[in-house]
């Protein structure tokens, strides 16, 4: 069947959007592959599996995506893009670059002074309260930090007393 769809006019299209123009002139919005009951991977559209794209102007149908696809899709792009996870990461969470994470950790960790090689991990040490960042940390040192920080100094001074 021919496609009965006009260019536009503002000139001819190209041939992706008369395409594009020619499957969703025929179709009512909403519609689109509404007559598929799951994806190209096979999963099955439910209610729980169906993420909702809405079209990108009011004249485009909305369509939908497998949520469990999506999710495998977004698990690879984040495995091929370990450094930019990496970045936001310390950008969102410590306000500093992986720059100024590899300068804090050139002495190794803060308290024990421990330089670790590379396999070694080294944690960003900040304030719960405040969020200001302290040092870089060991992983000891990390948790007995956060073990008297939970307690109280007064708490684990006495018990060392005793």
């Amino acid at each position: 069947m021919a496609c009965s769809v006009r260019p536009t006019p503002l000139g001819t299209l190209n041939q992706k959007a008369s395409r594009h123009l020619c499957y969703t002139a025929h179709m009512p919005k909403g519609s689109n592959n509404a007559n598929k009951t799951e994806c190209i991977h096979g999963h099955e559209y439910t209610p729980e599996n169906t993420y909702w794209v809405p079209g990108k102007t009011p004249e485009h149908a909305e369509r939908r995506n497998c949520v469990t696809c999506r999710r495998r899709r977004g698990t690879e792009w984040q495995q091929r893009n370990p450094d930019h996870i990496r970045r936001k990461h310390l950008k969102t969470r410590y306000g500093i670059t992986p720059e100024q994470f590899e300068e804090m950790s050139i002495g190794g960790c803060d308290l024990c002074g421990k330089v670790h090689a590379s396999g070694g991990v080294l944690h960003v040490d900040h304030c719960h309260d405040t969020g200001r960042v302290r040092g870089v940390l060991c992983s000891a040192c990390n948790s007995g930090l956060h073990t008297v920080e939970k307690m109280g100094i007064d708490a684990v001074a006495a018990y060392l007393i005793s």
